[in-house]
């Protein structure tokens, strides 16, 4: 009660501000940028597409909801007290006094999953397969008890596309296409163009996560596995993981995602593999104790 402000706990704005700083100092040659709002074109997905999309999307939930049911049974074991268990009354011929039966609850998912879908120009041809994956991906996981989920298209345009950094560089903006707690809508329809600024859009959503009262964070990335700045992006992805934002990639091929994420990534050649897939990556991350 004598404390002062500095005995408090750091906000969420003062630990991003710590991370960056520390990144900052790692490598003192570049600065460390957070990407902003930004617009960019988009529209609703085709017919053939969307029905696509809610088929797979179906099987999908259907494996994550048996997955998340059998995180959260209740199991009844032998115990001192409780409610008497009669096949049990055996047991005082050996002085046992677990006549009783507690009930036990294991932990159900809690989960903010974020999905960020690159757009760049390296996916041109791929984003046929990126956006319908991006599309069943998000109903599978907004329909699903447990989880809360946001989706992100990077890159985007500043509203002033003449708008640069004084070292003559380009904003790094990025599109959110579902934010936490919105109704899905059918979207998700976008073309490949600019850059792959991946760096810059983990320390937008770094912060979009931590914000999000559920006990996990994961980021969901879907690109080619091509960063602008393919070593800042291994730093930010190091210190998502270390303040508990974990990070999987889904890699539409030929890509190299395994070099940023390696062990944490799939790769995705056909649409139709993304409830199996999907699901031994869900699988491994949802059920992981931390």
């Amino acid at each position: 009660l004598d404390g002062d402000s500095s005995s408090l706990p750091d906000t969420i704005g003062e630990k991003v501000k710590t991370l960056i700083e520390k990144g900052r100092e790692k490598n003192p040659e570049k600065k460390v940028r957070v990407a902003t709002i930004g617009i960019k074109r988009s529209k609703e997905l085709e017919a053939y597409a969307v029905q696509n999309a809610i088929r797979i999307s179906t099987s999908l939930k259907a494996r994550l909801q048996g997955l998340l049911q059998a995180q959260s049974l209740v199991r009844y074991l032998p115990a001192s007290h409780g409610k008497i268990n009669k096949n049990r009354l055996h047991a005082l011929a050996v002085n046992d006094n677990k006549l009783f039966l507690r009930h036990t609850i294991k932990q159900a998912t809690n989960t903010a999953v974020h999905i960020l879908l690159d757009t760049s120009g390296s996916m041109r041809g791929k984003m046929e397969i990126a956006n319908q994956a991006c599309f069943a991906l998000a109903s599978a996981l907004k329909n699903t008890k447990g989880i809360n989920v946001g989706v992100t298209a990077f890159p985007a345009l500043h509203p002033m596309e003449n708008a640069i950094h004084p070292d003559g560089t380009r904003h790094a903006h990025v599109y959110p296409l579902l934010k936490h707690g919105e109704k899905i809508k059918n979207h998700f329809h976008l073309e490949a163009e600019g850059g792959t600024p991946l760096t810059e859009t983990l320390w937008w959503v770094i912060p979009q996560l931590l914000a999000q009262k559920e006990i996990r964070k994961i980021v969901l990335l879907i690109t080619d596995g091509e960063p602008d700045q393919k070593e800042s992006a291994r730093h930010a992805i190091e210190y998502a993981n270390k303040i508990g934002v974990e990070i999987y990639g889904v890699g539409i091929p030929p890509c190299s995602i395994e070099d940023i994420l390696p062990h944490k990534s799939i790769a995705l050649e056909d649409i139709n593999q993304l409830p199996q897939v999907m699901f031994g990556l869900l699988q491994a991350a949802l059920t992981v104790q931390r």
